[in-house]
């Protein structure tokens, strides 16, 4: 959405109908964060996650072996509020892949690591960016569940 409202600014392609869709998303945006960061700066413990660049192995400048060898590998990271701790779920493409089943997977790993180590939480509020085939979809409801 971003990227479209800069395209049209730089194109003179700017339309007021993008222009306040663009002012609302924008509002959106802020409303989210200020959000996230009440309920960070708040005493109730708050994991913050997101699938992060795809690592591949091996790194290598050589194209062909580049091509005929390469691994994604995944990383998903969490960022607990409590005690300001982080977890990673690692995983390559031989394993699982990134989709939405994958995704719950990961944050259910983490998940189960912090009632371990916290188990007087009673209440963890989770944040996720909104990519809906990965985080808003019917799988992570019922990994969240489980």
């Amino acid at each position: 959405m971003c990227e479209q409202f800069d395209v049209a600014g730089t194109n003179n392609m700017m339309t007021p109908e993008l222009l306040l869709f663009h002012t609302e998303h924008t509002a959106r945006t802020l409303a989210t964060k200020k959000e996230r960061d009440n309920d960070w700066h708040s005493n109730r413990a708050v994991l913050c996650f997101d699938l992060q660049n795809v690592i591949s192995v091996p790194s290598t400048n050589v194209s062909n072996m580049f091509y005929k060898r390469k691994l994604n590998v995944y990383n998903l990271t969490g960022h607990l509020s409590v005690k300001k701790k982080g977890y990673c779920s690692v995983w390559h493409e031989g394993l699982s892949g990134r989709g939405g089943n994958d995704i719950a997977s990961a944050v259910v790993a983490i998940l189960k690591k912090i009632v371990v180590e916290f188990p007087e939480l009673s209440e963890l509020v989770l944040w996720a960016d909104s990519c809906i085939s990965q985080n808003r979809n019917s799988l992570m409801s019922f990994a969240l569940l489980h």
